[in-house]
Order: C-alpha cells, then structure tokens, then sequence
C-alpha cells in the first residue's frame, strides 16, 4: 500500500514511461517505480516518494493529469489547478 489518506485517496495514476505513480485525495504521493522499493511509511523523508498537500495547509484534489516525466497538473477542489513539478514546488 502507498500512502495513509485521510477518507481514502481519489484516485492513482501511473506515468506513461512507468516511472512514478501519483495517488491523489486529502494531498498527493509521488511514489517513484525503482528499485530498491521502500513500504510507505507516512511522514518520513526519502528518494522513494514525495508528499505535498497533505500537511496544513491542506489541498483536496480532485484530478491529476501527468504532463510529461517532470509535471503534473492538479485540480483543487475549489476548481483551481496547479502545475506541480515532481520535486513538489509549484510552477
């Protein structure tokens, strides 16, 4: 399992190339497909995945879309969207 949401996620996505997931709710997981895979542990630092939205201030995303291999356009649940590199900061 990857992640802890709060309800439960909305939905995941997989990039094309299959180099990271996204799961997607209360906040985002990028969670990254390579080797050698960590289980989820929620709150810890690591190259495996990263979190964003999921601490105060809190998003509710509604959509994700995966642009390309570096960015992905999220939709807020105030109809608002975002573009989010995999590093997390907002472009």
């Amino acid at each position: 399992m990857i992640g802890d949401f709060y309800d439960e996620p909305e939905r995941a996505v997989i990039s094309e190339q299959e180099h990271f997931c996204i799961l997607y709710g209360c906040g985002m997981i990028i969670y990254y497909l390579r080797e050698p895979f960590q289980p989820y542990k929620y709150h810890e630092i690591t190259n495996q995945w990263l979190e964003f939205g999921r601490d105060e201030p809190y998003l509710w995303i509604t959509a994700a879309k995966i642009l390309n291999d570096s960015h992905i356009e999220i939709t807020l649940e105030t109809g608002e969207t975002k573009i989010i590199s995999q590093d997390g900061e907002q472009t």
